[in-house]
């Protein structure tokens, strides 16, 4: 019974991740240019480095430690606040870069083709800030054998994000879907963290 119930609630999350992952591509290609898709994705995967590659692995690793320490509430607390703040102390200062850099990243591993995709990678990498805390959450909920939590929070960031990447991409335009991107994770960021 018990694995049933946590294969449900991470199939659920997965599905429902699934959806929400794509809805900015979707929304680019419904209401902005091909061109536009393509400047998004290639931003996206650059702007997104500095907390795919510490904040990932960061909380694979802390996912037995946390497990071990499910019953002591304090105990868990502090490593969860320390896993973050490791975490937070090497990809602040990278995504800062990567914000304050984009235009001789651009121009370096790209070419001046892409100079459009520079604003984007600019707003983008801020969005990596949240990205990054939300690994540590996931391997938090799992060793506390409630995907449940995970689950519920994907689908509360699912409404919300479709909602205001919707309004800002026909409000305000492909850069409105940008900045709709970053308060949607901003948001994010304060749900999974309350």
């Amino acid at each position: 019974h018990s694995l049933f119930h946590f294969s449900k609630w991470m199939v659920l999350n997965e599905i429902i991740d699934a959806v929400a992952i794509k809805i900015d591509g979707f929304l680019l290609s419904v209401y902005s240019t091909t061109a536009n898709v393509g400047i998004y994705n290639m931003s996206y995967e650059i702007s997104g480095v500095p907390s795919t590659e510490v904040a990932m692995p960061v909380a694979r690793a802390c996912t037995p430690s946390f497990s071990k320490l499910t019953d002591n509430f304090a105990e868990f607390s502090k490593m969860y606040v320390d896993t973050l703040s490791i975490v937070f102390t090497i990809v602040v200062p990278a995504a800062t870069g990567v914000s304050l850099l984009a235009e001789p990243i651009v121009l370096v591993a790209l070419d001046d083709s892409w100079v459009d995709a520079i604003p984007v990678i600019q707003v983008l990498a801020l969005y990596g800030l949240c990205r990054a805390s939300y690994p540590t959450f996931i391997s938090a909920s799992l060793a506390s054998n409630r995907p449940d939590i995970l689950t519920k929070t994907s689908a509360i960031k699912a409404v919300y994000t479709v909602a205001i990447l919707w309004y800002a991409v026909v409000e305000f335009g492909f850069m409105g879907l940008i900045w709709g991107v970053l308060i949607a994770g901003i948001i994010g960021v304060i749900i999974a963290q309350s």
